[in-house]
């Protein structure tokens, strides 16, 4: 028996999962093709692993590689999402490995592993926001893009009644943090999975149709292994394959020309009847799941401690971007922060957070995502500028202006791309390692990812 065809046998599930993965990054490369030649092999990646028994694990080891090769490269600057993938990337990495050079693997120890750091995520991204700035219904990041919904019904925020806007946030915690802890206990796993799916139901027509199938794919690695057969998964996983590859090939000729954001409500309705249809015979026949585990390896102990060390960050005094803090109006920077329960910053070890660059006044010429970060009177952390003041040399611009106060002085050039005093010292790997949202001084923290 092949390696191959023994993996599908023994761990259909690890199998599925696999496919499952592969789909959301190609959610995720699609949604804007801007990476033309990557999201094309990827398209070609998952034909041969969802129709080729022979080649089919060989050639995910290979998309393991493009994926954690290319996050690694992008990093600090990944989504939220990205940043989960790479986590799980690297954890099935050396189980692939096995998988494609020894006949004899038991994933049990690495699905296990990946169950966890599923809890983990959606731990952390509901405990980001037990914050007042959250729990807030005139801040609350829990109605952001709700628009488009509204719309649909000629409605707006103001439209919506007091005691709806004062509990959804309370839900959208619960959803998330109360889900988190049910993934755990095999008797309430199903309600977990339940709940996640209709959040991500929820979020995939109004933009999140990458992270939604990402969320769909991680809740299948909670379907206990007696449910999942291996006939039935490899139909359902090419069905998939071919419903996806033919509304992305379909929908790009629409996407390029004009951006719509009606593509991406589409994308997302077409989205939930694909995974509807997907997870009807497993709830279905899921009365209780099977509780997880401790980690009882070392290896498996040590990632997750890395985990839950990156998405503490805020707290630490470290990185406010990334680490699953996305949406959360959470204010960790300075002497108090908002979160309920950590108000006094009592785990800030590092400072920063605090060592910031005030914008005084920038080149009326620069838009988009400069424009928004350098606005006047913000805050950015001193690594996040250069970060920036590194992508706008980039773009070569002749005669750009900008000002800026840090450390007590004033800083001004009419010519940013030949001017070295904006570099303000900023080592390499700090800028490789950390991201920061630009800060406020007054006022809560806005919606950012």
């Amino acid at each position: 028996m092949g390696t191959s065809v023994y993996t599908l046998a023994l761990f259909p599930k690890y199998w599925g999962f696999q496919l499952l993965f592969l789909l959301s990054y190609i959610f995720h490369n699609a949604e804007e093709w801007d990476e033309p030649y990557l999201t094309l092999i990827s398209f070609f990646i998952l034909i041969i692993c969802s129709f080729s028994k022979k080649h089919g694990q060989k050639a995910f080891l290979s998309f393991l590689t493009i994926l954690i090769t290319d996050n690694l490269l992008k990093f600090p600057g990944l989504a939220n999402h990205s940043t989960v993938m790479l986590f799980i990337a690297l954890v099935m990495y050396i189980p692939q490995l096995k998988i494609c050079f020894h006949r004899h693997v038991n994933l049990e120890k690495t699905i296990s592993l990946l169950q966890w750091i599923v809890v983990t995520v959606y731990f952390f991204a509901g405990f980001h926001k037990f914050n007042t700035d959250f729990l807030n219904p005139i801040t609350s990041c829990a109605f952001d893009k709700i628009d488009t919904y509204l719309l649909l019904f000629h409605l707006t925020l103001n439209d919506i009644p007091s005691y709806i806007k004062t509990s959804a946030p309370f839900l959208i915690i619960a959803m998330e943090l109360g889900s988190s802890l049910f993934l755990i206990l095999g008797r309430t796993q199903k309600a977990a999975i339940i709940s996640i799916l209709i959040l991500h139901f929820v979020l995939a027509p109004v933009g999140f149709s990458d992270f939604s199938s990402l969320a769909m794919g991680m809740m299948f690695l909670f379907i206990p292994e007696r449910f999942v057969k291996l006939n039935a998964i490899t139909y359902q996983i090419r069905y998939l394959t071919i419903f996806v590859l033919f509304m992305q090939s379909v929908f790009a000729f629409w996407r390029w020309p004009n951006n719509s954001e009606e593509f991406y409500f589409i994308e997302g309705i077409v989205l939930i009847l694909l995974f509807s249809y997907f997870w009807k015979p497993y709830l279905k026949k899921l009365k209780q799941g099977v509780s997880l585990t401790a980690p009882a390896h070392f290896s498996s102990a040590l990632v997750l401690f890395l985990l839950v060390f990156f998405s503490m960050n805020n707290y630490l005094g470290l990185r406010t971007a990334g680490n699953f803090s996305m949406f959360s109006n959470l204010v960790t920077e300075g002497e108090t922060s908002n979160h309920i329960l950590l108000k006094s910053n009592p785990l800030k070890f590092f400072s920063m957070q605090e060592d910031v660059v005030e914008i005084i006044d920038l080149d009326p010429r620069l838009k988009g995502s400069f424009r928004k970060s350098l606005t006047p009177s913000y805050l950015i952390p001193k690594i996040e500028f250069s970060r920036i003041v590194e992508k706008l040399k980039l773009q070569n611009m002749k005669n750009l202006y900008l000002k800026v106060f840090y450390d007590g002085k004033a800083f001004e050039t009419h010519d940013l791309s030949h001017d070295n005093s904006f570099n303000f010292e900023t080592p390499w790997w700090q800028k490789k390692l950390f991201k920061f949202r630009h800060i406020h001084p007054t006022g809560p923290q806005t919606c950012h990812w």
